[in-house]
């Protein structure tokens, strides 16, 4: 009992002392640049700032699960770079593409309105070898959705 608490503890420790190196990141903007046979493309704007380190670090890939309406659109790793110098906030920003299997069923949804989405994510930081997560809930609106689904079906679908 005594050997598991000791480990607990140091268990414990240790992360405190990660997660105080690890860089702040927060969502800034998501922007639904379009949707189509190709899939769902999102601008992805983070702002990150490694207020924790005296020393610049390094973020070298994001990965981020797509979830719309209630289609897992799945996870895509994105292997772009950003570099954290101490004390200044830095602009993320990267395009984000997702397969959507099922257009026609997000036509459908966005039928009675905008269609709710769900991102979740990691910065990776190369330096230090952690993750740090953010996520963010937005909506694509319904004409965006009916125009994408129209043009990927041969004979079209009409929209208000």
């Amino acid at each position: 009992m005594r050997h598991a608490l000791i480990s607990l503890l140091s268990l414990l420790m240790l992360t405190g002392c990660i997660a105080g190196q690890l860089p702040t990141v927060r969502t800034d903007q998501i922007a639904v640049r379009g949707i189509g046979v190709q899939g769902l493309s999102l601008e992805v704007r983070l702002v990150a700032n490694n207020e924790r380190h005296s020393e610049t670090i390094h973020v070298d890939a994001l990965r981020v699960h797509v979830t719309v309406g209630d289609q897992d659109l799945g996870v895509v790793d994105v292997a772009e770079s950003w570099d954290l110098p101490p004390n200044q906030p830095i602009a993320m920003s990267s395009e984000v593409t997702v397969p959507v299997a099922n257009l026609p069923g997000l036509a459908l949804m966005a039928a009675s309105g905008p269609v709710p989405y769900h991102l979740e994510g990691r910065a990776h930081v190369q330096n230090i070898g952690w993750t740090v997560d953010f996520e963010y809930d937005g909506q694509i609106p319904q004409q965006q959705l009916m125009e994408a689904a129209g043009s990927a079906l041969p004979f079209g679908l009409p929209f208000p």
